[in-house]
């Protein structure tokens, strides 16, 4: 019979013996690997990688003594816990200031360009063809534009800021990555989460291809609004505290109810009477639900309760209804074979005094021996 738990063992220990020398060659090669990179870093060391899509400028360590207070200096001087690294942004100026306080800087890697020498464009080369075939013209490579702009709108009322920016396939991936946005495609524009944290990480993404995008603030609805008794219903229900949302929902019917009253007579002199046929005629004639008919009668009541200061009015919604309920009996033919199904004394009492006698619940809470 095969031993199957001796070749269990033997297949683990196999397996433990080659993870051994995997790790020992592992450990030889990084040993061997940190002392040819000590040896190097003579000087200070940089080169370009992407952090979320945007272009960094990574620092190599480890750093001789004082180097670190050196890049501090240095605005957007970061390390990343995900890369394990320094980096700063992959701008002109960070660049300048790097050459200036370590004049012997060092770029690795021989295909990495300064960010100085990235902006110049490239000339591909051309195929020399016979002009007269238009078939045998080579075709345009399509190159993406160097001068870029970018605005920011910021929406103090929703809490967000909205980003557009000249069309570049790199830029717009490196905006894709950034968290807490989305792409809105009808108007081709970035919409952000209102936080400074977003904010700044916006601000970089875009200084990381040399955008400095232009500022500007979204009216509220205040300064957007023409009518001084719907302002200052807006302006009322802001200093409360009221959500953007409570306005949003309240703001559509009060409006429609200025526009119905202003042209004949002052709103704050309406009386309840007209406030209630026009609740009712709203009603029926626009066949309103029970939120929105909420929402309208709660935006009146708020403007002549909260605003004018006038007594309490109330509207119903709907007719009252009462349920009352009905004794049912039943003949004693029905009710005996039920009562051989209930065993309990009290049970079957009960059932022959409410459904054979109908005496109501509370005559038989107060009965007595």
């Amino acid at each position: 019979m095969i031993n199957t738990d001796f070749y269990s063992k033997f297949a683990i220990f196999s397996f433990k013996i080659r993870h051994s020398k995997f790790i020992i060659q592992n450990s030889k090669f990084f040993i061997q690997n940190s002392y040819i990179r000590a040896s190097k870093f003579k000087h200070m060391q940089i080169s370009k990688f992407l952090y979320k899509g945007v272009p960094k400028i990574c620092v190599h360590h480890p750093f001789a003594a004082g180097d670190i207070e050196k890049l501090r200096s240095i605005a957007g001087f970061t390390y990343s816990k995900t890369h394990l690294c320094w980096y700063l942004p992959y701008t002109n100026e960070a660049f300048a200031q790097l050459k200036l306080l370590f004049p012997e800087l060092i770029v690795l890697g021989a295909e990495e360009k300064t960010p100085a020498e990235e902006q110049k464009p490239e000339i591909p080369a051309v195929t020399q063809v016979e002009a007269t075939n238009p078939e045998l013209q080579p075709e345009k490579e399509k190159t993406e534009p160097q001068n870029l702009s970018a605005t920011i709108a910021i929406d103090k009322e929703h809490k967000r800021f909205f980003v557009k920016h000249t069309h570049h396939t790199q830029l717009w991936q490196a905006m894709r990555n950034l968290e807490n946005g989305f792409w809105q495609r009808e108007k081709k524009q970035w919409v952000f989460k209102g936080e400074n944290m977003v904010y700044m990480q916006v601000k970089n993404a875009l200084s990381g291809f040399g955008v400095v995008a232009e500022e500007s603030f979204q009216q509220s609805l205040a300064e957007q609004e023409t009518n001084a008794t719907v302002k200052l219903f807006i302006e009322s229900l802001t200093m409360k505290n009221y959500s953007v949302n409570t306005l949003e929902c309240y703001l559509p019917h009060f409006r429609k109810f200025v526009q119905c009253f202003e042209q004949t007579q002052l709103i704050s002199e309406i009386n309840y009477t007209q406030i209630k046929d026009y609740i009712e005629n709203e009603i029926v004639s626009f066949k309103l639900s029970e939120t929105a008919t909420r929402h309208l009668i709660s935006a009146i009541k708020f403007y002549y309760e909260k605003v004018l200061g006038k007594q309490k009015m109330l509207f119903k919604l709907s007719p009252s209804y009462k349920i009352h309920a009905e004794n049912y009996t039943v003949s004693a033919a029905e009710l005996l074979p039920e009562l051989d199904n209930i065993n309990e004394p009290e049970n079957r009492l009960f059932a022959v005094l409410k459904f054979g006698l109908g005496f109501e619940n509370h005559a038989i809470a107060n009965l007595t021996l």
